[in-house]
């Protein structure tokens, strides 16, 4: 994975979870998916915003600390994005005022999780990683 193809991966990853909210809403209605996107900048901003800052502040430290570990693979990634991602959704709806899951309901939880799992396999996709790499951390040994 080369440092360009991390930059990359990185702006653009965050992006997923928003496509998959517009996916979703095409499935139902197409119409209503342009009309979502044209007319809800505001909407926009609440998905990106959290998943730009998730990423930034759990992501990368997250993605260095499985490489330190020399675990750092698609699996690993997903499973913790998924993990990460419910947890930064709780985290994001506790912010609002919101006290147990009961409040905003458990589905917000799985978008969450599956939020975190789009990054985070977008982002091993966009870096350049595949299905059975395992990214390890050079200690300065000539391979």
């Amino acid at each position: 994975m080369t440092n360009a193809r991390k930059l990359m991966a990185f702006l653009i990853a965050p992006l997923t979870p928003l496509f998959g909210l517009v996916a979703v809403f095409a499935v139902q209605d197409l119409s209503a998916a342009v009309g979502l996107m044209l007319s809800s900048p505001s909407l926009s901003l609440f998905v990106l915003i959290p998943s730009y800052l998730s990423l930034a502040f759990i992501g990368l430290p997250l993605i260095w600390i499985l490489r330190a570990f020399g675990m750092l693979n698609v699996w690993s990634l997903a499973l913790s994005g998924a993990v990460f991602g419910a947890l930064s959704v709780f985290l994001l709806f506790r912010g609002f005022g919101f006290e147990t899951l009961t409040d905003f309901g458990r589905s917000h939880i799985l978008i969450g999780a599956g939020s975190g799992l789009l990054v985070s396999i977008s982002y091993w996709l966009l870096a350049g990683g595949k299905r059975g790499d395992v990214e390890e951390k050079n200690h300065g040994a000539a391979a």
